[in-house]
């Protein structure tokens, strides 16, 4: 009597781990399904499970940790990665290359600027000199004008003139190109 009470003893543990065991498969399978949350579920579906891990598990259920962790992390990083990448074409993009970057250092100055400072919206050659005659001719000291101010349009002036000649080089490349 005593050995089939203690049978059924093991027959009912053996029975109350594998439901258990049951269960330890549909956490697998929703780990899998739930991709991104997964660190977080798994571990609150582990301390709500009553079962005494055997080592294997614990390797098991460890490793699938460390794998869906990792997941995260790697996209997370991709995903920051994407996003700088495209932050640093864009401001290679919006300071206009490294021809217009070499012009802008030789001159001390951006087209941009030299625009502003001369009060012109488009490059016309004829535009760019008449507000530059007229503005450093205000500006004269002997006028009471400012060297300083004087010295900003003579600069503005010569950033203009060395973006007019690129775009004369452009036209006369393309021109060339068609010719031949």
């Amino acid at each position: 009597m005593e050995q089939s009470s203690a049978g059924d003893k093991h027959r009912n543990i053996e029975r109350r781990n594998t439901d258990k065991g049951g269960q330890k498969e549909k956490i697998t399978r929703e780990i899998h399904l739930r991709g991104k949350g997964g660190i977080s579920f798994l571990v609150s579906r582990l301390e709500s499970l009553d079962v005494e891990w055997t080592p294997n598990e614990m390797a098991k259920y460890l490793a699938q940790l460390i794998l869906v962790g990792s997941q995260v992390v790697g996209r997370a990083f991709a995903r920051a990665l994407k996003q700088e990448l495209a932050a640093s074409q864009a401001a290679a993009q919006s300071t206009g290359g490294p021809r217009r970057a070499a012009t802008n250092a030789r001159t001390g100055i951006t087209l941009e600027e030299a625009q502003q400072i001369l009060d012109v919206d488009k490059l016309d050659p004829e535009l760019v000199k008449s507000k530059y005659e007229h503005l450093f001719g205000v500006n004269d000291k002997s006028r009471g004008g400012s060297f300083y101010l004087q010295s900003k349009v003579v600069r503005a002036k010569e950033r203009l003139d060395e973006e007019l000649e690129a775009v004369q080089d452009g036209v006369k490349k393309t021109t060339n190109r068609h010719e031949n």
